[in-house]
Formats: structure tokens, C-alpha cells, sequence
């Protein structure tokens, strides 16, 4: 009943007799036209995408389906052939396309592998009507997840160009993401396409829990919920150690900006390091050496020097190493599951 439902309310249509002109369901171009959207269910469901062409010019019709990598044959032909069925019902339009959550079908006058101009749009849902409370660390976990999902799905045509994943946002927050490609265009179309996409997707719905970005040749989602049926395997994205700038008090008045990734090892190179000049440490000038020990030590051998002593001052607090800095800081993960060809 529920997926009844669904396929009631299209996401969004396309269908204007202004811009492209009308046609009469009874001429040839309208027959052609009833013909494409007839056969497209049927040839499209078995692999979940097709395209054809039927007639000669000027009454030539060419279509193409798609459906959502994740759904079934059947589902996939259902919900084809109600599109189908409303495009007939409800469009006189020389071109139309009609997208709803599981499947798109598109018929025109020109050839549709030409038409890979990017025409986003973004269907009014109403469950993207919430708004998420911390909006930019929550849409830099959305565009982390969705970068990924893109550069799987345009240069892995094995794939079918098409990739799911979730990535954990908070301790109860997952978001749940996906991208296709149609199959007519090269990866990098599909590329240049899905960073469109991408783009339209942080103008409208970057403070939102969930996004959708429609067009021709390709689609973007995000929700907080799973709305796709895939199994998936883990791979977890950790945030590179020692990014995080961490304040640390001295006894001077300024703070200092410690890398830990720089202050695991800062003993050893900041005193090895230094060994020819230790003079630039040590409290008395009697203690520290002339510039001609200097030279000397800088073209030679390594020599025996005595333990450096306590310094004039320092700019510089020590931090021990951190024991646990083998471990994974990064509190994001993600899931990326890929389909197998049908």
C-alpha cells in the first residue's frame, strides 16, 4: 500500500508544450511517442536502464529509463509503467521527463544522448522541511559522504554508476546517502554532473535532514533515514592525526598552537637538531660554543657533545608523547555498498 502510495506523487515533472510545443496523441509523432513509453517499462526492468528510439524524423521519438540501482525487477517495471502512464495521461508535450523516488523515464523529439546540458531540480518534500541544528559540521559530513559516493559511482561503471552509503554523524545520527549516474554518458559526464548536482544540493538543502537533486542524466539524495535497499560493507574514513590544533597554556601571557603530531617527537628533533649550535640554548655565554666550533662541527663527522642544559627561555612547551595516538580519533563512519550488474 505504502509503495502505492509513493508512486501516486511523482517527485517532479517536466512537461512544457511552450518550450518544446504539443502534439496530437492521434499523428504519427503521438503514436511513436505512446509506442516509446510503452516499451521502455518492459526492456528496462530486467537491468534497470535502456534507452530507444522509434520512427524517422520529423516524427522520431527517442526514450530512456532509469531505474534506482537498489530496487527490484519488478518494483522497477511498476513504477516505469506508472510514470509512463501519467506522462500520457497528463502531458501533450514534445518532451517530458518525470522523475519519482525509485525510477525517472524521459521521451523527446531530439536525441536524448545529445542532451547532457545539467538542468537540476530540487522536488519540495516535505519531510526536508526540518532544519538540523549545527548545519555546517552536519553538511560537511553530508558533502564528505557525498564526494565519496560520487567519485565511486562515476569512475566505477561496474557498478552500474550508481553508490549508497552512510556515514555516522552523531552518537544517534546516521545519514543515509546516494548517487546515480544514467549509463549513456562517460564517467567524467557523470563526474561533472553528480558536482552540479552537489552544488544545487548545499544551495537548498545544506541546514536540512534530508536533500534531493533531480535531472536527466543524474540524481543526488540525503536523508536521515535508510531509504534504499542494499546490504553494504563498512569502510571508515579517519580524520588525518594531528589536524586538530589544540591551545596549551605556558606561563608567558600569549597561548601557543601545538600540533600533537609535531609535539609526539619535538624532544628528539628539536635538541638533535640543534646540536651544532647548542649555543642558542644554553643560560651562560661561557658555556655556549664559538662560531668556529660551529663551522667546524657542521663539516664534520658526528662529535660527542655535553648534554644541553637548561635554556634562557623557552617559546616552546614540551608535550609528552600521546600514548593513544595509534588510535582512530575520527568519530565518522561510513558504510559504501556497491551492486553487482543484474
Amino acid at each position: 500500500m505504502l509503495f502505492a502510495l509513493v508512486l501516486a506523487d511523482p517527485l517532479f515533472t517536466t512537461c512544457s508544450t511552450t518550450e518544446y510545443g504539443n502534439y496530437d496523441l492521434k499523428s504519427p509523432f503521438g503514436k511513436n511517442v505512446k509506442i516509446v513509453l510503452e516499451t521502455l517499462p518492459s526492456i528496462t526492468s530486467s537491468t534497470g536502464y535502456n534507452s530507444t528510439a522509434i520512427g524517422e524524423f520529423p516524427d522520431k521519438v527517442t526514450g530512456k529509463a532509469l531505474c534506482r540501482g537498489d530496487v527490484t525487477s519488478s518494483a522497477c517495471q511498476t513504477c516505469l509503467r506508472d510514470a509512463s502512464q501519467k506522462l500520457l495521461k497528463d502531458c501533450e508535450s514534445k518532451e517530458a521527463i518525470i522523475w519519482y523516488e525509485r525510477c525517472q523515464i524521459h521521451y523527446s523529439f531530439q536525441n536524448i544522448t545529445s542532451l547532457d546540458v545539467y538542468a537540476g531540480k530540487y522536488p519540495d518534500m516535505e519531510s526536508h522541511n526540518k532544519s538540523v541544528s549545527d548545519p555546517v559540521h552536519f553538511y560537511d559530513n553530508v558533502r564528505f559522504l557525498m564526494d565519496n559516493l560520487s567519485n565511486e559511482a562515476a569512475l566505477n561503471r561496474s557498478k552500474l554508476m550508481f553508490e549508497t552509503g552512510e556515514i555516522k554523524f552523531s552518537r544517534n545520527k546516521t545519514i543515509y546517502g546516494h548517487v546515480q549516474c544514467t549509463r549513456d554518458i562517460r564517467e567524467d559526464e557523470c563526474q561533472n554532473c553528480l558536482s552540479s548536482a552537489l552544488i544545487d544540493l548545499k544551495g537548498c538543502c545544506s541546514s536540512k535532514q534530508g536533500g534531493i537533486i533531480v535531472s536527466r542524466n543524474c540524481n543526488v539524495r540525503f536523508e536521515l533515514y535508510k531509504y534504499y535497499n542494499t546490504s553494504s560493507h563498512l569502510i571508515t574514513f579517519p580524520t588525518p592525526k594531528g589536524n586538530v590544533m589544540t591551545y596549551y597554556e605556558t606561563k608567558f601571557t600569549g597561548m601557543e598552537i601545538m600540533d600533537r603530531r609535531e609535539s609526539n617527537g619535538v624532544c628528539g628533533s628539536f635538541v638533535g637538531g640543534k646540536k651544532p649550535s647548542r649555543g642558542d640554548f644554553e643560560k651562560d655565554p661561557a658555556d655556549r660554543p664559538t662560531m668556529s666550533f660551529v663551522d667546524l662541527a657542521l663539516a664534520s663527522d658526528p662529535i660527542a657533545l655535553p648534554q644541553p642544559q637548561q635554556p634562557a627561555f623557552s617559546l616552546v612547551k614540551i608535550v609528552p608523547a600521546d600514548k593513544s595516538s595509534s588510535t582512530d580519533r575520527s568519530v565518522n563512519q561510513m558504510t559504501v555498498s556497491s551492486l553487482l550488474p543484474r
